[in-house]
């Protein structure tokens, strides 16, 4: 015996499997928001080099007003998903090391092959570097 007057025995079965259940949901609960950060940043990517191309002055005039922003934002996201899966670490270095690839395969395009202005073209090309994101988060959404 314990001299605990808070200690009540050993929990049984059904007390551990609740707490675990618990647990596991709370776990599960905050990896949507490192779901939701991996979507924010295919988003915001994708928006980046459409407008980058389309509205170049626009992207002149309002560059650091979003970079603020999106650090800001970004900043929030990482601090509420305390918890990230372990695959997840490794699935985000590829989306990072991919992402940038394809940065080098979005620029020259834009560059050379598109005309300038908006087009569906235009949105297609700027998809590809935030395309990796959309993939993790999907990933992690079904792990």
């Amino acid at each position: 015996m314990t001299s605990d007057p808070y200690y009540s025995g050993d929990p049984g079965p059904a007390e551990t499997l609740n707490e675990i259940s618990r647990v596991h949901e709370q776990v599960r609960a905050r990896r949507w928001w490192y779901v939701a950060e991996a979507l924010l940043m295919s988003c915001s990517l994708t928006l980046f080099y459409v407008a980058l191309h389309a509205w170049p002055d626009l992207v002149d005039r309002w560059f650091l007003t979003g970079v603020v922003v999106m650090t800001a934002v970004f900043a929030l996201l990482g601090w509420r998903r305390r918890s990230v899966p372990a695959p997840a670490q490794q699935w985000e270095g590829r989306a990072l090391g991919v992402s940038f690839v394809l940065v080098f395969v979005c620029v020259p395009v834009y560059r050379f092959l598109l005309p300038d202005g908006f087009s569906l073209w235009v949105v297609l090309a700027g998809l590809l570097p935030g395309l990796p994101f959309a993939v993790l988060a999907w990933k992690v959404g079904r792990s």
